[in-house]
Formats: C-alpha cells, structure tokens, sequence
C-alpha cells in the first residue's frame, strides 16, 4: 500500500515513513503508468486503475461508508476479466493479521493511531482496550471499541463483496511485518477461516483459491528498521490463526508479476541488496 493513509477530510498526517522510499510512496503517484477504470469514484479518497492483466481498487478503511461500498460493487461488477483476469483491492489495513487476531481485544484507537508509530520499527504496539467515562461510547459499553470490533464491523460491509466479485488479492501495510496467508473465506458468525476444497480438505495452496489471499507488507520505508528482511517463523500450524502462512520481520516490499490469466506471482523482495526471500504464486 502506498505510505500511510490520509487524514479524515484529507487532513495531513503526519508520516513515520520517512525514508527515501518512504518519501517516494507517501506521495501516491506510482499509478500513473495506469489506466482509469470504466466506474470512477469522483474522489481521491478511494479509486481503481488498470494495470495490464491487473485491477487494483484502493479503498479508504478509515471511512468505509455506504457510498464508498456501493461504489466498490459497481466498479468490481464492471471488471473485464478477459482484459484484466487478475484483481487485487488494497487499503493501508489489513483486515486479516496474525498480530491483530491475536490482538482482538486491543485499543483500536491505538491501533489506528500515531502514537503507536513511533518506535514500531517491526511489527506494532498494541495497548488494552480501555475503559471508563473517557473512552464509553454509550449507555452499556464502557470501553472503548477494540481491534476485533473494527476490523468485524469493516468486513461485515467489504468481505461479502470480495466474495461477490471473485477478488484474488488483498493486499495492505500498517503492520511494520510481512505476513502473506492462505486463502481466507470468511463468515460473520465465524470470521476468517481456511478455505474447504469440495472434497472437505482445508485449502493451504494457491491453486484455484477458493477466497481471497491476504497479504500484509508494511515494512518498506520504516526509519530504523534494519534492511535484512529475514523470516522469523511459519505460522501455518498456529491454532489461532490457521490461516496464517508466514511472519517476518525487516525492511522489505512486495512485488507481483502478473505472466497471464493464469499465473500471479508475488516476491517478498529485501530492501538491501533486492534478495527474494519468499515468493508465492
């Protein structure tokens, strides 16, 4: 995702991203070689391109509104897969993470904020859930709302439309970590959960996805992340997360490849020296 996102109303915030490369992305200009799409959104604030075999929509999670979904439905409706077989939705968070799963019950507001920046070099801080006449937001709910409640609530509008439209990607930042994951179909009443093959196995393959495939890189432009990326485990096994593929810590940035309508291949590229450490097709 293209540096931090932007400010309610377009106010600016201020950027930890402020690295050479940093400098490059926050800026949001590397969709120029593109071409707009047939459904355009009369805002900034979320839009869609064409990229050869490619249909990148990016959204604005921080207001995910009525109008913004409805725009996402016509635009994925209009998708010419024979033109663009491939299509990825982005927004700077990710809506599945094996840290904020972990993390259900976490201050959102936290999360979503700039204090948490500061020093999150790899991975992100997280605080508990508070709670009292400061953070209540209403008669019944004294606490603030959590991790778990704002990422229930944006997938309760944008999950069904992913499914709807067949998307093949989702891709995001925020986390300072790498953290790619098998394909997810989820439900409301039992949230993420792997994919099940018609003949009742759990999909952990990239043939034929059954949902969409998450993907988190959010470390390319970190000031003070070290410039090895390096992965610190596989998560494949983890009960909490079984979706989960792998984790990994470091300065390093995603890069797809789109060969035809049939092959999408995406490189978890080292910022120093450009190594691929991990690539999935």
């Amino acid at each position: 995702t293209l540096g931090e996102e932007a400010g309610a109303g377009g106010a600016a915030v201020r950027s930890t991203a402020t690295s050479a490369l940093g400098e490059l992305l926050t800026k949001a200009t590397l969709f120029g070689p593109g071409f707009h799409s047939r459904v355009p959104s009369n805002t900034s604030r979320y839009f869609s391109v064409d990229f050869g075999l490619v249909h990148l929509a990016g959204l604005d999670l921080n207001n995910l509104d009525a109008r913004q979904l409805a725009w996402l439905d016509r635009d994925l409706a209009a998708v010419n897969r024979s033109r663009t077989p491939w299509v990825i939705v982005s927004s700077h968070f990710p809506l599945h993470h094996e840290s904020t799963a972990r993390h259900a019950n976490a201050s959102a507001a936290y999360f979503i904020g700039e204090a948490a920046e500061g020093y999150a070099t790899s991975g992100h801080e997280f605080i508990p859930a508070r709670c009292g006449a400061q953070f209540a937001r209403g008669e019944g709910e004294p606490c603030e709302q959590t991790v778990g409640e704002m990422f229930a609530k944006v997938g309760a509008g944008l999950e069904p439309l992913l499914k709807k439209h067949g998307v093949d990607v989702y891709d995001a930042g925020h986390n300072h970590d790498y953290n790619p994951n098998w394909p997810i179909c989820y439900s409301e009443t039992k949230g993420a959960q792997l994919c099940t093959k018609p003949d009742g196995s759990q999909q952990k393959d990239y043939v034929n996805p059954l949902g969409p495939v998450h993907i988190c890189e959010g470390n390319g432009g970190v000031p003070g992340v070290v410039g090895k990326s390096t992965l610190t485990y596989d998560c494949g096994s983890s009960a909490a997360t079984p979706w989960c593929r792998a984790y990994g810590t470091g300065g390093a940035y995603g890069r797809f490849t789109a060969y035809n309508a049939t092959t999408l291949v995406y490189e978890h590229v080292q910022n120093n020296g450009g190594k691929v450490t991990r690539s999935e097709e």
